[in-house]
């Protein structure tokens, strides 16, 4: 989001048409209840986006996107190409680290596949290596305090 801000002054957007504030709650319901702004576009918590919700259509009923955590569901059946789901379901786990609203984070299969699609998704999650951290793709998981939640949701 803060790469795509930025490219705003290469395609001729004025200063401060877009803006990116990345922070918590509260600068986030102050813009929401601001009567000059006429559109806002939040992504991150449940929580903070209802509140955001309620705060724009209080004060101003101003349009509002929200993109909000989720537990997206992903489905495998029988006749899938598996080699083709494995790499495709572990490799959004990897993408900005999994911060995308259509990341799948619940996988449902036909038992009679659960255990091949299993072993195909470690292969590929196996052959992960470090970033290179310039492609723009993947980084490091930095908070510490992340460590064992994402360790904890990635045993297979």
């Amino acid at each position: 989001m803060l790469l795509a801000v930025s490219l705003t002054s290469q395609a001729r957007i004025p200063n401060g048409v877009i803006q990116c504030i990345t922070s918590g709650l509260k600068p986030g319901k102050a813009l929401a209840k601001h009567a000059r702004n006429h559109k806002l576009s939040f992504k991150g918590s449940i929580q903070a986006g209802k509140s955001i919700q309620v705060a724009a259509a209080k004060y101003n009923l101003k349009s509002v996107t929200l993109e909000l955590g989720s537990k997206s569901l992903v489905v495998v059946f029988p006749d899938a190409d598996l080699d083709k789901a494995a790499q495709n379901i572990a490799g959004q786990l990897f993408i900005l680290n999994a911060q995308v609203c259509a990341t799948g984070s619940r996988l449902y299969a036909h038992g009679s596949i659960v255990d091949e699609l299993v072993a195909k998704m470690k292969a590929t999650v196996d052959a992960v290596s470090p970033p290179a951290y310039q492609d723009g793709i993947h980084s490091m998981l930095l908070p510490p305090g992340h460590q064992p939640t994402t360790t904890s949701n990635t045993r297979l």
